[in-house]
């Protein structure tokens, strides 16, 4: 691995090490189970030090994800996107789902509230920028007939595990939901590998 991509790799440690860091710790306070069905998000909205924590997390992530990506994007469009996945990554953890369902005097749906629904928004956003942005790099790749090196094979085979998670999400909605943390968790990994290959 060249030395150039450090600040990633690092960025990958720090972000699935503090994940691991919250979902352990709630485990062993039973604030929560282990369950697939939860995704990242849930767990980090449980207690204000996981939502704080990770919201630390993520803007050094956002910081040094950009500060490496930015020299290596070729087109404008590419940069624009990207920048709409960072600008999202630390706005759905500025905006935490469900950690405030509980101040209202009424009992609310789990994620109902303007908070939550302003997280829902922001990452979704951030997963849809992020097929986006992998869609570029391989056309901008195939484009100048250099769509068979890493970076385009890469961002194409992330797009299609996209396009899978799109379909279950649209058309088995229940199975989606069941093992929400797992799809979520490698679309993350994945678009790490991604970045990773510029």
């Amino acid at each position: 691995m060249k030395i150039e991509k450090k600040p990633v790799i690092i960025s990958m440690i720090v972000f699935w090490s503090v994940f691991c860091l919250i979902l352990l710790a709630h485990v062993l306070t039973n604030t929560a189970d282990l369950r697939i069905d939860y995704s990242i998000s849930k767990y980090v909205g449980l207690t204000f030090p996981s939502a704080i924590l990770f919201l630390i997390t993520n803007v050094y992530v956002s910081f040094m994800l950009w500060r490496f990506i930015k020299p290596r994007l070729k087109t404008d469009m590419q940069k624009v996107v990207m920048k709409i996945i960072i600008v999202t990554l630390v706005l759905l953890s500025v905006f935490p789902i469900g950690l405030f369902d509980n101040i209202f005097p009424e009992p609310v749906i789990f994620g109902r509230t303007p908070i939550s629904f302003l997280h829902v928004i922001t990452s979704r956003t951030m997963f849809i920028a992020m097929a986006a942005f992998a869609l570029l790099t391989f056309y901008e790749g195939k484009n100048k007939n250099l769509h068979d090196t890493n970076i385009q094979k890469t961002a194409l085979a992330f797009f299609l595990y996209a396009a899978v998670c799109i379909v279950a999400f649209i058309f088995f909605s229940s199975f989606f939901w069941k093992v929400d943390l797992i799809f979520e968790s490698l679309y993350i990994a994945f678009f790490f590998i991604v970045v990773l290959a510029f």
